[in-house]
């Protein structure tokens, strides 16, 4: 079973990069769009890095009530397969907002490759004792795929691998 670990240094460290790049635009617009490129899921340095945009819980859903659920396959899924049936370890990790940005670094995730399939993640959180999960868009992804949990993968190396299809 895998071992999640929240990294509360290098979570500080991207709200500090998010402050810092808010700080040296006078166009909100502009810092936006440098913000984006540490939005979704990274794989940096050994540990993962997870960014969202959630205007919709400033005010509405307390910061404690939010947490980065992760799902890891327990065993080896079978990525050619049409259908198959696979069990997952699953389990919460704090976050921590600013503003309308969620953040979370986390060490023991395990990112996928051209053959391995890596952690699923969502945001999930729980106001008055009603749990809900938010998956958040991703280029590419199909909206009707909109609540399904996004995949962590090791960029560098699913993308050298899956380009030379």
């Amino acid at each position: 079973m895998p071992s999640y670990s929240a990294l509360p240094e290098a979570t500080a460290a991207l709200v500090d990069n998010q402050r810092e790049t808010l700080d040296a635009h006078d166009d909100r617009f502009e810092a936006a769009k440098e913000l984006t490129r540490l939005l979704g899921a990274h794989w940096r340095d050994g540990h993962a890095e997870f960014g969202f945009w959630t205007p919709q819980f400033v005010g509405e859903v307390p910061e404690s009530a939010v947490e980065l659920e992760l799902l890891t396959p327990t065993e080896d899924v079978d990525l050619t397969a049409d259908e198959e049936t696979v069990a997952f370890d699953r389990q919460f990790v704090e976050t921590r907002r600013e503003g309308e940005f969620t953040w979370a670094a986390v060490d023991g995730v395990q990112p996928g490759t051209r053959d391995r399939l890596g952690t699923l993640y969502r945001l999930s959180y729980a106001v008055d004792g009603e749990g809900w999960e938010l998956a958040l868009t991703s280029p590419g992804l199909d909206v009707d795929d909109a609540d399904e949990p996004l995949e962590l993968a090791d960029s560098d190396v699913a993308l050298f691998v899956r380009s030379r299809n």
